[in-house]
């Protein structure tokens, strides 16, 4: 949450560009934090691993979530996910980057009046 409040302004921060960047870089640090802490010895098991444990962690996060709502934020940690487990090595300050060009360039979605849309550059 920190992290989206030091790129986004407040009205970003829930539905917005804010929200769909929280939920992926949430995600992909869970990717890199629990292969690498808990993770086989070799480089794609650990970024594996990570991935399952962020899924079942993160998956059962929205269990009580619903609608288009919980659509976005799967949607948006799948890609944090995703992400991570290709660049896996990447460093904490690299996927925080990568993921705010990947809102700016509308690889993410957010709720723009009750329909899921591609995010933008707005900050």
């Amino acid at each position: 949450m920190s992290a989206a409040e030091e790129l986004y302004s407040s009205d970003q921060l829930y539905l917005g560009n804010g929200d769909a960047f929280r939920h992926a870089y949430w995600n992909a640090s869970l990717v890199k934090a629990m292969g690498s802490l808990f993770g086989p010895s070799y480089l794609e098991g650990k970024a594996l691993h990570g991935v399952e444990r962020a899924t079942a962690w993160t998956t059962a996060h929205e269990q009580n979530s619903s609608g288009i709502d919980k659509q976005m934020d799967l949607h948006n940690n799948n890609v944090g996910r995703y992400h991570a487990y290709i660049t896996y090595p990447a460093t904490y300050e690299t996927l925080k980057s990568d993921i705010l060009r990947m809102v700016g360039e509308g690889q993410m979605v957010r709720i723009v009046n009750g329909k899921l849309t591609a995010t933008n550059s707005t900050k």
